[in-house]
């Protein structure tokens, strides 16, 4: 199950119109419902009822329903853990640079960057050293 695969689906079942649901993920409506066909096909279960080809609307099946709130909930945490690597990643290199400007700077200028840091990054915990050692 491709991560594209369960967007698409998600999208679909929330405006239940492939057309908008297309639109609104830049894609074209026959490559979404050939990525729709996909999933069914490796699920080997229907996820939407089709009314027709020129019925534009269509309903989830029960089975879409239940796969509906899973991937939901699987989104949700491949979210979660995209930011929280994100936000560690960047804080790594904020920190690193801060070290870099405290390396160089008199330390007036080290109080500056700590302050600055605190307000920018929202990290109330961060603290400097004061022992700043000057080569």
């Amino acid at each position: 199950m491709e991560l594209r695969h369960i967007r698409y689906f998600i999208r679909a079942a929330e405006l239940l119109h492939f057309t908008r649901a297309a639109e609104s993920l830049y894609v074209s409506q026959p490559t979404l419902s050939i990525h729709i066909q996909q999933l069914e096909e490796e699920l080997g279960a229907t996820l939407f009822e089709r009314a027709g080809r020129h019925a534009r609307p269509v309903r989830l099946t029960e089975a879409g329903h239940r796969l509906l709130k899973h991937l939901r909930n699987a989104l949700r945490e491949l979210e979660l853990g995209k930011e929280d690597v994100a936000e560690l990643s960047w804080t790594g290199e904020r920190h690193a640079s801060l070290w870099i400007d405290a390396c160089i700077q008199p330390a007036a200028g080290v109080h500056r960057a700590f302050g600055f840091y605190r307000q920018v990054s929202g990290n109330p915990h961060c603290h400097e050293t004061r022992n700043v050692h000057r080569h």
